[in-house]
């Protein structure tokens, strides 16, 4: 596989009905040739696992940060992840890669992994500095407090 230049976005999409409407956006964006869409889930290793989707549970494969790696230059990149939980396995289980980017930001969700974020950020101190960035706006929203729920700001040192 041929490996892309580092401006390139990687959309990584588990959803096959949000896969579908990404995938007209960017059509509709002119933005086909700038984002690298992926219908899989994130995860630290390679298998199949059951997803929420608006339209019910589905399985999907996993693909990995080192995967995309493999296409896309990661390094002084940012991640974002927003993946109901898979950002603990990520995190824990992948931070060889997660420390190649320059930033990373996530929303961190311990009502569904029942783990600290401490966890998350003592992990990531080793190469960045990180910050809750939550407000309170956003708990009143949720209806979660911080411990369960939240935004995370991470910018390397």
């Amino acid at each position: 596989m041929k490996r892309l230049l580092s401006y390139y976005n990687v959309i990584v999409e588990p959803c096959p009905e949000e896969f579908k409407e990404l995938l007209e956006n960017l059509k509709l964006n002119n933005a086909v040739n700038r984002v690298v869409p992926i219908n899989a889930a994130l995860a630290s290793r390679h298998s199949r696992i059951g997803v929420e989707c608006p339209s019910g549970r589905v399985i999907v494969d996993t693909i990995t940060l080192g995967d995309i790696a493999k296409v896309v230059d990661v390094e002084g990149a940012v991640l974002k992840m927003d993946c109901e939980g898979c950002e603990y396995d990520v995190i824990l289980n992948d931070y060889e890669h997660v420390r190649l980017f320059d930033e990373v930001y996530f929303e961190y969700h311990a009502f569904i992994t029942k783990i600290p974020v401490e966890m998350l950020l003592k992990k990531l101190s080793k190469d960045f500095e990180c910050e809750i960035v939550s407000d309170e706006d956003f708990y009143k929203w949720h209806r979660y407090s911080r411990k369960l729920l939240g935004l995370v700001k991470c910018v390397k040192v």
